[in-house]
């Protein structure tokens, strides 16, 4: 059997919701003036589980993240862009650009953490690292606005409780929470360490019953 009970155990429906319909992201009526004063996030969960084949079929959770990811830099042409992934840290991919080509080049390579180095993880991770930077962005920068994108498969495999989403005041103008994946799960394969051999051959990861 593969996938470990934890990795069922997702949280998707609620990231989900928030974000249903794609015609009414930010942006989408925006001219292209305006949009040069607005600075897009892209906070991208890497933990190891959004390597599961569960997304749009058998595709990785992943490989849908960064496919939307592309589609809203198109979307967005014009506004500056920043590229954030976590797992157990916190870690900017692309510093703020207007290079939409780089965010893109950035989004290619990003890859899920190695589960066998993972000490569980947690879907709000990534937030007070977010919160500093927007806080520190608006400081320098008042007269600019901030969209922040949340990209996640609702895996809280941590014993506590996520913090609240809700931004801090003035600091994000808007942007939704977009999930992957599905309530029942999917295999994974094992994802190489940067010591290990990229050509060796990567198995699935198995589930091993408890008794």
């Amino acid at each position: 059997m593969f996938l470990s009970k934890w990795w069922r155990r997702t949280a998707i429906l609620v990231l989900i919701i928030i974000m249903l319909l794609r015609p009414s992201l930010p942006g989408g009526g925006m001219s292209k003036q305006s949009l040069t004063q607005i600075d897009v996030y892209f906070l991208v969960d890497l933990s190891p589980s959004v390597a599961a084949e569960d997304y749009n079929g058998s595709r990785t959770r992943l490989e849908g993240i960064k496919s939307d990811v592309e589609a809203l830099v198109v979307q967005h042409a014009g506004a500056r862009f920043s590229l954030i992934g976590f797992d157990t840290k916190t870690h900017i991919l692309s510093p703020l650009t207007t290079d939409a080509s780089a965010l893109i080049s950035a989004t290619k390579t990003m890859l899920p953490a190695v589960v066998t180095y993972s000490a569980g993880s947690s879907i709000d991770a990534g937030l007070e690292f977010m919160q500093a930077k927007l806080e520190s962005v608006r400081k320098l920068r008042p007269e600019r606005k901030a969209i922040l994108y949340y990209f996640g498969d609702g895996e809280q495999t941590v014993t506590r409780a996520p913090e609240s989403f809700s931004p801090p005041a003035d600091s994000v103008h808007g942007g939704p929470v977009l999930g992957y994946g599905t309530a029942s799960g999917g295999k994974m394969l094992e994802h190489p360490g940067s010591f290990d051999d990229p050509d060796a051959k990567r198995e699935y990861i198995h589930q091993y019953d408890d008794n």
